[in-house]
């Protein structure tokens, strides 16, 4: 299969995970970023990614495959950014916390502190979104106190 629409994406995730519950979800989607890393350029899946979180899931567990596979290289930032901007998830706001939290460089921190702070105000963040993302924050802050 090849994945280049965010329906494509959906079309796998939903022949993987259809009839899973629990823990079988995580698995399969484990299955599910395996085809993708069979791809001749599985990297460009990456916004595509961000787009199913965006439309269709936003609880962080049964997604951390996708997270695991984002993270195994530093290309997916401008991604991250646009997905928060567009519409922040558990996924994207986890991500950009994890950015915050592995930086030593102030400023650094402090551009993640400012982007997850944009996600309180955002009209399309769910509550859980936003309360998760306080949480954050508030990690951060106190971490550089």
């Amino acid at each position: 299969m090849n994945i280049e629409t965010t329906a494509h994406l959906q079309q796998l995730i939903a022949e993987e995970i259809q009839s899973a519950d629990g823990d079988e979800v995580v698995a399969n989607i484990y299955e599910v970023v395996h085809k993708i890393r069979l791809l001749e350029q599985p990297r460009q899946v990456i916004p595509i990614i961000f787009r199913w979180a965006e439309e269709n899931h936003s609880n962080l567990i049964d997604v951390e495959p996708f997270r695991l596979f984002i993270e195994e290289q530093d290309d997916y930032v401008p991604a991250l950014e646009e997905s928060i901007s567009r519409k922040p998830t558990g996924l994207t706001t986890w991500m950009a916390y994890r950015r915050a939290n592995g930086e030593t460089d102030r400023s650094k921190v402090n551009y993640w502190i400012a982007v997850l702070q944009k996600v309180l105000l955002h009209p399309l963040a769910d509550e859980e979104c936003k309360q998760q993302t306080e949480n954050f924050i508030s990690i951060q802050i106190k971490r550089h106190v």
